[in-house]
């Protein structure tokens, strides 16, 4: 796959999604501590998936690659059926509209509003919190866990992302088609480590209803339910879960072959998706721990995607000494 299809696909899907993005009329709600997204989002739980009734419903495991070709790293008989982007992209699409003729409401609510990061100066008056920001990672055995040794290239310079957007109506994301174009977006800037990066979608896999929204809960289930899908990963390939709601941003397996990034993240601090996508692939893939805490003076390298702070700022570069970790991980092995 050349890494330049990818990287316009995810822009022209952001900003058709961005520009397009209708906003509909919202029921009146007496709960007046509720603000208007919150009201948007309680409407849209109370409606059907708009998703249900395409082939994404569910009902049979599809594989979705950028060409619609089985990837190598999969046996033909682990899915019903392999789709292209360009035809999933088009589901999606006609889902939504015929989701708007029917019940009056764009089933893609309004993005949440990223809070501005304080400037160094203003920290200062960010003194008295601690961690208001927490992007857990599960410490792991690989002994225990796994007898892979942790994702790497595959001897010819290619690496894998493998997304499972949860299908259950309470887990499944809303505006899927963005949280995907974002995910990506963040995992193309794996390429300056000189790999060539691809990716395959997984529908109807994952069921995450029975983790409710807590993170810790999400990753265990997630890494459960891949060991009974059957579809046995090579060591280059990384798993990434996607959902609607959790209570932290995202989470990973440091060292390991799984992680999760959310849509909506309730009671924290919400990032940019594709900076939340690159920073959990970082763990997985450098075996990265998180800092102590969120703010710059706990990264000693520096200004670095890794840093929850400098995640808050944009950040989407690394500092040279978690650069050099990650790139010795991907081609030492």
């Amino acid at each position: 796959m050349k890494n330049k299809y990818l990287l316009a696909y995810s822009a022209i899907v952001i900003g058709i999604l961005l520009v397009g993005q209708a906003v509909m009329s919202i029921e009146t709600n007496n709960n007046d501590d509720l603000t208007d997204r919150e009201k948007y989002l309680q409407k849209l739980e109370s409606l059907p998936y708009f998703l249900e009734g395409t082939l994404l419903d569910g009902k049979a495991k599809i594989v979705e690659t950028i060409d619609g070709k089985l990837p190598e790293f999969l046996d033909e008989g682990k899915c019903d059926m392999i789709i292209s982007t360009a035809e999933r992209i088009q589901i999606v699409e006609q889902a939504r509209e015929e989701f708007i003729i029917k019940y009056g409401i764009d089933p893609y609510p309004p993005e949440e509003e990223l809070t501005s990061a304080p400037s160094k100066d203003e920290l200062k008056d960010y003194e008295h919190y601690e961690c208001v920001d927490h992007i857990d990672v599960i410490e792991i055995s690989r002994d225990d866990k796994s007898s892979k040794s942790y994702p790497h290239e595959n001897g010819y310079g290619d690496m894998y992302l493998a997304l499972f957007p949860a299908y259950d109506g309470a887990s499944a994301p809303n505006n899927v088609n963005l949280l995907i174009a974002k995910v990506l977006a963040g995992w193309v800037r794996y390429d300056t480590f000189g790999i060539t990066t691809g990716y395959t979608i997984y529908w109807n896999y994952w069921d995450c209803s029975d983790a409710g929204t807590d993170a810790y809960d999400q990753i265990d289930d997630f890494e459960d339910d891949y060991d009974s899908w059957g579809v046995n990963h090579p060591d280059y390939v990384v798993n990434m879960g996607l959902n609607k709601q959790s209570n932290h941003n995202g989470i990973a397996l440091r060292g390991g072959f799984h992680c999760i990034v959310t849509e909506d993240c309730t009671g924290l601090i919400e990032h940019e998706k594709s900076i939340v996508s690159q920073h959990e692939l970082t763990h997985c893939i450098g075996h990265i721990a998180d800092d102590d805490c969120m703010w710059p003076w706990c990264h000693s390298g520096g200004q670095c995607v890794v840093n929850y702070w400098y995640m808050w700022t944009g950040t989407t570069t690394w500092c040279s000494s978690c650069y050099n970790q990650i790139d010795y991980y991907i081609w030492n092995w």
